[in-house]
């Protein structure tokens, strides 16, 4: 099974990045956006923003499950669950040209 995940800023309650993860623990997934932001060579707009959200508050970002389906389904809502905030007007950081299955141009 694969859980499909959001993070949040706490700063505002919106969620910026949609994910998913194999890990049973989403904690565990959190840890590693964490440390990522903070080693990483290349920073993505998802780490700049964990970064500065963790050097305003002090705090990580809050991470939540949305779906939770199968290998096979995960793509489709991972990417539909991205569409659906940016639809909400919600900013993500999310690469939207990554995604399996594209936006119909």
């Amino acid at each position: 099974m694969v859980k499909i995940y959001c993070l949040v800023d706490p700063r505002n309650g919106l969620p910026f990045y949609v994910g998913r993860t194999t890990q049973k623990r989403l904690e565990k997934r959190l840890s590693a956006h964490v440390k990522d932001s903070k080693w990483c060579g290349v920073k993505s707009n998802k780490s700049h923003l964990i970064e500065k959200i963790i050097e305003q508050t002090g705090k990580r970002p809050l991470i939540f499950t949305l779906v939770v389906t199968s290998h096979e389904l995960a793509p489709v809502f991972e990417e539909f669950m991205y569409w659906h905030f940016r639809n909400l007007g919600v900013e993500m950081t999310n690469n939207q040209y990554l995604f399996n299955y594209g936006k119909a141009k």
